[in-house]
């Protein structure tokens, strides 16, 4: 009777020892949640604006947390050198995938350096063993993700290309002699991709003043506005137009200001303004305000017919934000024209 309850007790802690024993697709398994997490994190992080999106990041935060917490129970089992061997072949190998599973990796990693270093303490100093692991673990190196894009999966990142928010704004900001201020907003610009449509320096104040009109992410731009003088841009730039005309004998000039207009709002884009006032200003004026193009030039008799004559016409040009001033402006430019000839009314 005896001798059937010892080999119970054998049998039964052979079963047990099975039972805890270190499980490599376990670890796996673990891994490949907490790479969902930190991927699923990493993806909300960047979309976080309504109530519903701070729902689904808090959500993917905890799923996360769990699969961190499941993997630090699962190595702190661990208790020996083999164990310890083959919990580090698994973590290499998974981190071989992708930087988003080498990331998880370093994350096991670190767990799994402080289980060896604390066997190896309270273990016998004379288990080379489990002192070979140790040194191994220590050894052994895996990179974690420096940028939150490198986190996510393809389907994510084809996501955010798709559906994340692009907005245009305007950033000004004035800067001393050695342009560090400009310097490192390029830097932002060039970092975040984001792209200057135009830029235009003012020098009127008691420092220039730089005006980039730029596009990019709404949440990279909404954070520099904050930061920097701005306002965001959608179809509301407003022109100003200064027309001159004359010579040597004196000259004669007209400012004109060109908002755009409510039923074309292609009328407020820089575009528009390039391709009609920028191109030809005295066409504009003849369609939309004849009068006042009068007060520039004479009524002349050219080859039979009455032409408006304006001697040496020039446009200075400068577009500027809905809400800004003349300081603001994010473009300009003038045009010499030389004579140039209306159809008189």
């Amino acid at each position: 009777m005896k001798k059937r309850i010892t080999f119970g007790f054998v049998f039964l802690a052979l079963l047990c020892g099975q039972l805890f024993a270190f499980d490599a697709n376990a670890l796996k398994g673990t891994l490949e949640d907490l790479s969902r997490g930190v991927s699923q994190t990493a993806y909300t992080l960047q979309e976080r604006e309504s109530t519903s999106e701070r729902e689904a990041y808090d959500t993917a935060v905890a799923l996360t947390e769990k699969s961190e917490r499941e993997l630090a129970k699962m190595i702190s089992g661990i208790e020996k050198a083999e164990e310890i061997d083959s919990a580090l072949e698994t973590l290499k190998t998974f981190a071989a995938g992708d930087p988003l599973k080498a990331h998880s990796g370093a994350v096991a990693l670190k767990m799994l350096k402080d289980r060896a270093v604390f066997l190896n303490i309270s273990g016998s100093k004379f288990d080379f063993e489990l002192m070979n692991a140790s040194t191994e673990v220590g050894k052994t190196d895996l990179k974690m993700a420096e940028k939150a894009g490198d986190l996510l999966s393809r389907n994510q990142k084809r996501l955010i290309v798709i559906q994340l928010p692009v907005i245009e704004a305007v950033l000004s900001l004035d800067d001393n002699k050695e342009n560090r201020r400009i310097d490192s907003i390029n830097g932002i610009f060039r970092r975040h991709g984001i792209r200057v449509i135009s830029s235009k320096v003012d020098e009127t104040g008691e420092k220039p003043q730089t005006n980039f009109y730029v596009s990019g992410k709404k949440f990279v731009l909404e954070a520099l506005m904050r930061n920097f003088k701005g306002s965001t841009v959608s179809s509301d730039l407003k022109a100003v137009m200064v027309l001159t005309t004359g010579g040597f004998w004196g000259k004669s000039s007209i400012e004109v200001s060109v908002s755009p207009k409510s039923n074309a709002p292609e009328t407020g884009s820089l575009a528009w303004y390039q391709a009609v006032l920028e191109k030809d200003p005295f066409k504009y004026m003849a369609e939309n305000d004849y009068s006042k193009l009068t007060q520039l030039g004479k009524v002349e008799d050219v080859g039979g017919e009455k032409k408006l004559r304006l001697k040496n016409a020039r446009l200075d040009l400068l577009v500027i934000p809905a809400n800004g001033t003349r300081r603001d402006a994010i473009y300009g430019n003038s045009v010499e024209f030389g004579d140039v000839y209306v159809a008189a009314r």
